[in-house]
């Protein structure tokens, strides 16, 4: 809706947590998902939308839906700190604190980005969309 007004839109929200933070088997952050979208030369915009861990829970959800018994490793960490493949027990363990989701980037990077996230989308007031539209200062 922005990009075709000619606007930046950016979108954000904090979830319920499901990732692992750096060093840990504990679900402790949310996926925070962001999206946003710009005006571009082309003929459609530039467009973004994404969860902050190397795989959202909605795509491990699908592979139990589409019949598959398995993940590709690295997406999900027990609280054994091993990685899990079994699709059917991480959607039941998840809610259970016993898998997390990993974080973008591996087990062993670091978090300020979900912290950021959270905070911003899980405490920002409502606030009307504001469109700029004078280049002088």
């Amino acid at each position: 809706m922005a990009a075709a007004n000619g606007m930046i839109g950016i979108c954000g929200t904090n979830a319920r947590p499901a990732v692992a933070p750096t060093f840990s088997t504990e679900n402790m952050l949310g996926t925070n998902p962001l999206a946003w979208a710009m005006p571009s030369d082309d003929p459609f915009p530039f467009s973004f939308d994404g969860a902050t861990c190397v795989a959202p829970q909605g795509k491990i959800e699908l592979y139990e839906r589409l019949g598959k018994s398995a993940i590709p490793e690295g997406w999900v960490i027990g609280e054994d700190g091993n990685y899990r493949t079994d699709v059917a027990r991480i959607n039941s363990d998840i809610p259970l604190h016993k898998a997390a989701l990993v974080p973008i980037g591996g087990v062993g990077e670091e978090h300020g980005c979900w912290c950021s996230i959270s905070r911003t989308n899980g405490s920002a007031p409502a606030v009307p969309p504001v469109r700029c539209t004078s280049t002088t200062v």
